[in-house]
C-alpha cells in the first residue's frame, strides 16, 4: 500500500536511504534537549525512506503541543502552496 502514496503535489514520496543532515541536526539538538531536560513533550509526524509515515506521541501532552502540531500543519500548507 506504501507505493500509493504521493504527496501533495502527486510526486511519488522519498525513496532515498540517504542521511537527511537536517533532520539528523534536529535529533540530535532534540536529544540534548531532552537529556538536560528541557524537551518534556513531542508529537509529530514522521516520514520513512520506504514512503511509509507514521506518528509519534510521548511524554507531557498538552493542548498547548496540540497547537504546536495545528501551526506545523498550517506552516507545511503554506510552504506547498508557495511551491505552486
Amino acid at each position: 500500500m506504501s507505493g500509493n502514496i504521493v504527496n501533495l503535489k502527486g510526486e511519488v514520496a522519498i525513496q532515498s536511504r540517504q542521511p537527511n543532515v537536517d533532520v539528523v541536526d534536529l535529533c540530535l539538538d532534540m536529544l540534548e534537549m531532552a537529556r538536560s531536560g528541557e524537551l518534556q513533550g513531542v508529537c509529530g509526524g514522521l516520514q520513512l525512506a520506504d514512503a511509509s509515515v507514521g506518528v509519534i506521541i510521548v511524554g507531557a501532552d498538552s493542548l498547548t503541543l496540540l497547537g504546536a502540531v495545528e501551526r506545523a500543519k498550517s506552516e507545511m500548507l503554506q510552504h506547498w502552496g508557495s511551491k505552486g
